[in-house]
């Protein structure tokens, strides 16, 4: 898990709102955002629920959670909080399988099977029922069988 000091978790809210707001600017399809509350400094969901909305309202496009090494247990909270904000999904990394890194040889399949699998399901689920759907940042084209040449 990243570590940071009480300073920069204050001010991570206005940096990572800032950074969709100045990158969604150059017309990007989707943004992979990082969660902008640091939840070893705030654990009030009250506030990760106005700093994830503030997020949504910065970013002109659908963006994604980025797990960005929490423990599965906060990911977790993080993304049903921001796809109820209108976050669109998730972008996870070691939240999903840090377990799998430590693991030897023929212990990584039980742990692929028996953990990562069903947290990713979880995740899914989630996102399927918050998440808020591309469209609802932008109008999406009539697609045809020659969209790609006009993209």
């Amino acid at each position: 898990m990243p570590v940071t000091s009480a300073e920069f978790a204050g001010q991570r809210p206005r940096i990572v709102i800032e950074t969709a707001r100045r990158l969604g600017a150059l017309g990007p399809d989707v943004l992979k955002m990082q969660f902008p509350i640091d939840a070893n400094f705030e654990p009030e969901e009250a506030a990760w629920t106005s700093a994830c909305a503030e997020l949504n309202e910065a970013t002109p496009v659908p963006w994604a959670l980025l797990s960005a090494g929490d423990p599965y247990d906060t990911f977790k909270r993080q993304l049903r909080v921001a796809c109820q904000s209108g976050c669109s999904g998730f972008m996870v990394g070691r939240a999903l399988w840090r377990e799998v890194i430590s693991a030897k040889g023929a212990d990584r399949q039980p742990i692929l099977e028996d953990v990562v699998l069903p947290r990713f399901k979880e995740l899914s689920q989630i996102a399927t029922t918050y998440g808020h759907g591309w469209s609802q940042k932008y109008d999406l084209p009539a697609v045809d069988n020659i969209w790609f040449g006009q993209y």
